[in-house]
Parts: structure tokens; C-alpha cells; sequence
């Protein structure tokens, strides 16, 4: 369900720039908190900010969500897996989205 209250960016000081985004739902029906987008641009990696913004999110569904689930493109250079893995989710399930046409 959307909840702009879920979305988050970060903008560097100085220039007012935003170089981070992250984007979480909230299901009320499975009280399942879902990371749907973590994007932090490549001259910003490796400086914390994508894990910040995972337990931001993650504090802004506790004590809502029962757990909390992530999705990343397989195959994706970026490597969202190891993101989420460095912040401690675990599990090997992967779902498939079907697209049309």
C-alpha cells in the first residue's frame, strides 16, 4: 500500500543534490514491510548511506509489520542482494515476475 511516508531521500549538504532514494510499502493485510527501491548514485557508494536508509525504513514499519521482505532484480550489477544481506536479511527465495508482451 502507498505510503509517501515510506519514501525517503537524501540529498548531499552542500550542492542540495540528491544522491539517495528508497521507496518501502507497507501491506496491512500480511503486516508485511517490503523494500522496493534502494538507489544510491555510484559516486556515493560504499559510504553507509544505502544501509541507513534500510533500517530507516525498517524503523518506520516496526511495531507495524509482523516481518519484512526486500526485491532486487537478479543479475543486477549493483548487487542489491549484498546490501540487504549486509544489513541482515538471509533466506534464498526468489519470485518471479511475469510480465506481458
Amino acid at each position: 500500500m502507498y505510503d509517501p511516508s515510506l519514501w525517503l531521500m537524501v540529498k548531499e549538504l552542500g550542492s542540495g543534490e540528491a544522491v539517495a532514494c528508497a521507496i518501502a510499502e507497507y501491506d496491512p493485510e500480511a503486516r508485511e514491510g517490503i523494500l522496493d527501491w534502494v538507489q544510491v548514485l555510484p559516486a556515493f557508494h560504499r559510504q553507509g548511506i544505502g544501509k541507513a536508509m534500510v533500517y530507516a525504513l525498517l524503523t518506520l514499519v516496526k511495531g507495524k509489520a509482523a516481518f519484512a521482505t526486500v526485491s532486487g532484480q537478479m543479475n543486477n550489477p549493483s548487487n542489491p542482494e549484498a546490501l540487504y544481506r549486509a544489513c541482515g536479511f538471509e533466506g534464498l527465495d526468489v519470485w518471479h515476475v511475469l510480465k506481458k508482451g
